[in-house]
């Protein structure tokens, strides 16, 4: 009884913050299930009647993009993942002079945070 109570500000602290992690994916998913008039009226909360329909009425303007985002993640995974797995037959089988500075190198970039790399990238593709 004694953790209980030393631990129940920890866990309500985590009750909040996964509260606020997952409420935009509740608002989206609600709002997905609304008519105009219902999202204008309380665009927060569920209102009644949900409308299915929605997603029958957008689903085939959006097919071929899903079908094309799914065909591109796949190909990439299985590119990438035939790559990395020769890179590492490579550097854990062969004695080299700079394996060493591969694997660090390897390393090194694998500290670097995806998102840092969204901005660069993004400057890449529009120039």
């Amino acid at each position: 009884m004694k953790t209980l109570r030393a631990d129940l500000p920890k866990h309500a602290i985590l009750i909040v913050l996964v509260l606020l992690t997952y409420y935009p994916l509740f608002f989206i998913a609600v709002n997905s299930l609304k008519d105009n008039a219902q999202f204008v009226k309380n665009p927060y909360m569920i209102t009644f009647p949900l409308h299915f329909d929605n997603y029958t009425i957008v689903w085939p303007q959006i097919d071929h993009f899903i079908l094309n985002s799914i065909v591109v993640a796949g190909v990439s995974l299985v590119v990438t993942l035939l790559c990395a797995a020769m890179a590492a037959y490579v550097l854990a089988r062969f004695s080299f002079r700079g394996r060493q500075l591969i694997f660090l190198l390897y390393v090194a970039l694998l500290l670097i945070p995806g998102a840092l790399t969204i901005i660069p990238l993004y400057l890449e593709m529009i120039l």
